[in-house]
């Protein structure tokens, strides 16, 4: 699964998808569990094929991934925060901020620690601050996340990088901030 995500990352889907392939198959014959360190099952895969489309800069693919599917209960928490993450930055990206709020939500509920540390939630909650959106509850979220007062910092770097964001400037809202050119 972990080649796959790579591959995709590296702009070679080509590559990535005989990966997830594999992992598919031997997950049809092992129950979803930790073995030595490792999350894997359908479950797992599922996360990771919501993931790949994502690398693969696919949001529309993510979503039909995610369709109609919930983590189950024997999902480490870590991953199912992380597949809440991944279908929250699809929503994103196709303009759905209040349904990529609520993923976010969902995700914190699984593992606040790992969704606080995570780099793509700390940018996509930088974003989620435009007005209209539950301001309250979204800024609550953005500061436990590390977002606060609205200041440019490496988060909306990272949000220019990942989600394809525009870094606000001191004083301006993410919705219409630009980062300086040079």
């Amino acid at each position: 699964m972990r080649a796959a995500v790579f591959a995709a990352r590296n702009r070679q889907p080509r590559q990535a998808a005989p990966h997830l392939v594999q992992a598919r198959l031997a997950a049809e014959h092992t129950r979803e569990a930790v073995y030595t360190g490792t999350a894997f099952g359908s479950a797992s895969v599922r996360v990771h094929q919501v993931t790949l489309a994502l690398e693969c800069e696919d949001p529309d693919q993510a979503l039909q991934a995610a369709a109609g599917w919930t983590p189950p209960r024997e999902l480490p928490v870590e991953r199912a925060s992380h597949y809440f993450i991944d279908v929250a930055r699809a929503h994103h990206l196709l303009g759905r901020q209040e349904v990529a709020l609520a993923n976010l939500r969902a995700a914190w509920q699984k593992a606040p620690e790992h969704t606080r540390l995570n780099p793509h939630v700390r940018a996509l909650s930088g974003l989620l601050l435009v007005p209209g959106l539950a301001e309250e509850i979204t800024e609550r979220l953005a500061s436990d996340l590390g977002c606060r007062d609205g200041k440019p910092s490496r988060l909306w770097v990272c949000a220019n990088r990942v989600l394809g964001g525009q870094a606000p400037q001191a004083g301006n809202g993410p919705d219409r901030a630009r980062p300086p050119s040079g």
